[in-house]
């Protein structure tokens, strides 16, 4: 029999012997990836630190050869990764890897440029620095019975304006937000402010006065784009995690997380979405734009995630709404008004699945306010939000629901 040349270094490198098996094909998204990025998922019961350091000791006697760990994901127990040569090679004739995924991208360029040790370190310090506190956001001080939590995963947000202002005063007198940012993931920014507006949309929309139905809720921002048409699905990934974590800290806090990116088909986020929707976190998302079916994109094709196609104030379906059986719910995403940059009063209009999966996320974070549904799983919440919609949707394609979603339930 005979072996290739990585097979023998895995076996004679490697102070836990890596098992062999047949060599696993990288999934290829279509369309636009990030070159030598890869999110690495193990199987269950595999030791991610194991594995990690196998790899490493290959990776150190095999100079030219790149294996550099950006980010670690307890969610998925796997990792992201820029990796090449003979690394990648025994990554992927390891026995204990589920599957190896290319990191996608909505990036028409692909922000292509060499990585090194000093590329990956900036752009994951601010994450990893603020991961490691106890409460970075202080979560825990704004438990206070009633309460809800919306992260944001987006663009940043605009803190300072007039509609995500609270009742509380600082001691300069100012209304203290209800946006607190969160740690950014990827970037290398001089502040996690808001300079697309998209995030500060989203944010107005879930729960800013005057935009939401849900005005006492509040929200923390993860920044993982500098513009919403540069995205990539490792800091998507990083993001959910960085929620799921807090979540896991203040289970008493009824949680939502809001993603209007739409990327091609990512197994990996998918995965993720589903691991913490089964414990518990709600997960809002956009349908995307794409005038496809949800099943080709994701988040929106993530089980156990609310996907919310658009329509217009008449209830037509958007010709720009992704459709199809995944769409779980409805909401007017037609020259919708919200919360902008650059002024603490401005405002803008949008159209799309993002503003109305932001309406379905204010209206998410109302229900939660009550009793009776703090306690249902994420499925049961969504059961209830469509026994409650109204079928009034109307030219959507064949095969898609027509469920309106409703506030009050």
């Amino acid at each position: 029999m005979k072996f290739s040349t990585a097979a023998i270094i895995v076996i004679t490198l490697t102070t836990t012997t890596l098992a062999l098996a047949a060599s696993i094909p990288i999934r290829m998204p279509k369309g636009p990836v990030k070159p030598d990025s890869y999110i690495i998922k193990l199987k269950s019961g595999a030791n991610l630190e194991d594995h990690i350091e196998s790899i490493t000791r290959i990776s150190t006697q095999n100079p030219g050869s790149k294996f550099l760990v950006t980010y670690r994901y307890q969610i998925l127990n796997g990792y992201s990764v820029y990796a090449t040569g003979t690394p990648l090679s025994c990554i992927l004739i390891c026995s204990e890897v589920d599957y190896v995924e290319a990191d996608v991208t909505t990036s028409s360029d692909n922000d292509v440029h060499h990585v090194n040790e000093r590329d990956v370190a900036e752009s994951d310090d601010i994450a990893v620095e603020m991961e490691d506190e106890d409460d970075p956001v202080g979560l825990k001080a704004r438990v206070t019975g009633q309460e809800v939590m919306v992260f944001i995963i987006a663009t940043g947000v605009f803190t300072s304006h007039n509609s995500l202002s609270g009742d509380e005063i600082d001691e300069f007198g100012q209304l203290v937000p209800r946006v607190a940012p969160g740690p950014g993931f990827g970037y290398r920014y001089s502040t996690l402010g808001d300079e697309d507006g998209l995030g500060t949309f989203l944010a107005g929309l879930a729960i800013g006065i005057g935009y939401s139905v849900a005005p006492t809720a509040m929200a923390i921002s993860l920044k993982v784009c500098k513009s919403h048409l540069n995205v990539r699905s490792i800091n998507i990934l990083k993001a959910i995690e960085y929620a799921y974590k807090q979540f896991q800290k203040t289970p008493e806090l009824s949680t939502i997380v809001l993603i209007t990116a739409n990327l091609r088909y990512s197994q990996a986020i998918n995965d993720a979405i589903t691991l913490a929707t089964n414990h518990g976190l709600y997960v809002v998302v956009a349908a995307g734009d794409g005038r496809m079916d949800a099943s080709f994109s994701s988040p929106a094709s993530a089980p156990g995630a609310i996907t919310v196609g658009a329509v217009d104030c008449f209830h037509n379906f958007l010709s720009i709404s992704n459709y199809g059986p995944l769409v779980d719910v409805f909401a007017d995403g037609f020259n919708a008004q919200s919360a902008w940059i650059g002024r603490v009063d401005a405002i803008n209009s949008l159209t799309g699945t993002g503003p109305a999966a932001a309406r379905v996320a204010s209206i998410l974070a109302d229900a939660l306010r009550r009793a009776e549904n703090k306690q249902l799983t994420p499925a049961q919440i969504l059961r209830k939000m469509q026994d409650n919609a109204a079928p009034v949707v109307k030219g959507q394609p064949e095969g898609t629901r027509n469920y309106l979603a409703q506030v009050g339930w």
